[in-house]
């Protein structure tokens, strides 16, 4: 059977619903093995065939080791009670174990460029926020500024192009955190964020619309206004609706069910 590209599980109804992750690729690299044991999926996972199964599992791997090591010295603080300068001394190697994790996963984002692999590690990217705008005395001149700053660079590493990220536990619920909780809860705010991002996905293709994520983001979107209990929120549904759907820019939706929205956006307007 054709496997899309994505993070897919083998699940095990019989070892209490365990699983373990794998990667299926582009076409062309699908002739892989991967054999494992039960007492530990990830670190007795042997691969053939799949180089980036391979980087996928490492970098599983080492961030096992890293989580470990966090809760050594997580433990390690809650020990030292009030002991401030034992306490300082954990929160140094707390911070040098959060600088290391953010170089390792450079580092495995640059050595797996043009993969998904290595799409999926640039979308774990956190946004980095410069300082506040202050006057000659420091006064800080603009209050929202990293809010906004923030919310404009929200999806800066999301590859637009890379269809494999519909299928990971990625890209759905950062669309869903960003109009939960970054924008204002506002119809008019919501209509304008919803245009923004669906035109984001719509030009960033290789031909306009012509991308898996775009038709993902879309369908998304009409689907999450059209269901939302928030007073308002219908008029987003019909915004989406009529400036994508019924102007012609989704040409995957067929006759049945263009007809059916556009009777249900005329009998909300």
């Amino acid at each position: 059977k054709d496997i899309h590209k994505g993070i897919y599980l083998v699940v095990m109804p019989s070892r209490n619903m365990n699983f373990f992750e794998f990667l299926m690729g582009p076409e062309g690299q699908r002739n892989f093995s991967i054999e494992t044991d039960t007492v530990n999926f990830v670190k007795n996972m042997k691969i053939k065939g799949s180089p980036e199964n391979v980087a996928f599992n490492n970098y599983q791997r080492h961030m096992m080791d890293l989580q470990a090591e966090r809760y050594e010295i997580e433990k390690a603080i809650k020990n030292a009670g009030e002991d401030k300068d034992a306490k300082e001394a954990e929160y140094a190697k707390m911070r040098n174990l959060n600088e290391r994790r953010v170089e390792y996963m450079t580092k495995v984002e640059n050595e797996n460029k043009g993969t998904l692999f290595g799409s999926i590690m640039r979308s774990m990217h956190e946004v980095e926020i410069p300082d506040f705008p202050r006057d000659e005395n420091g006064v800080i001149t603009d209050s929202t500024f990293q809010y906004k700053y923030y919310k404009k660079h929200y999806f800066d590493y999301i590859d637009f192009e890379e269809e494999g990220l519909v299928r990971t536990p990625i890209y759905e619920p950062k669309l869903n955190y960003f109009f939960e909780k970054m924008v204002v809860p506002s119809p008019d705010s919501m209509i304008v964020d919803a245009h923004r991002v669906i035109k984001m996905t719509y030009d960033e293709g290789m031909m306009k619309g012509d991308t898996l994520i775009y038709q993902y983001t879309l369908s998304h979107l009409l689907n999450y206004f059209e269901e939302s209990k928030i007073m308002g929120y219908d008029a987003v549904f019909v915004a989406i609706a009529e400036d994508w759907y019924l102007s012609g820019k989704a040409p995957w939706a067929d006759t049945a069910f263009m007809s059916k929205l556009k009777e249900r956006v005329e009998k909300i307007t």
